[in-house]
């Protein structure tokens, strides 16, 4: 048998890997909901438009973020610019998903996701 680090757990050498991998998701879980507390603390501070477009990166994330980029948000609807009527179709099939993500940062606030597409610049 074997001690794991810091939290004392003594196991079989085989399944080493497996109770490491949990250690560090239980980890990562901490760390995520942290952070969704002070971003969720931050965008209540916020101007309501403001606070709808700067969450779209949180809520959509990284990958998507990327390509997209929200520009508005007016009367419960958030608009969002995609590179194109692909990137478009692909994402509406999302919409309940960032709703939902959106709700839990921002409250009932965002009732629409609108998605255009980008005009060249």
């Amino acid at each position: 048998m074997q001690e794991f680090g810091t939290y004392g757990l003594q196991a079989h050498s085989q399944f080493k890997p497996k109770i490491e991998r949990m250690l560090k998701s239980t980890r990562m879980e901490q760390i995520r909901t942290g952070l969704k507390h002070i971003m969720t603390e931050f965008l209540k501070t916020q101007p309501r438009e403001e606070a709808a477009v700067l969450a779209w990166p949180l809520v959509c994330g990284n990958q998507i973020a990327a390509r997209t980029r929200a520009v508005n948000f007016s009367e419960g609807r958030l608009t969002v610019e995609v590179p194109d009527t692909n990137w478009r179709s692909q994402l509406i099939a999302f919409v309940p998903n960032y709703l939902a993500g959106l709700a839990s940062l921002l409250g009932p606030l965002v009732e629409e996701v609108h998605f255009q597409i980008a005009r060249e610049r």
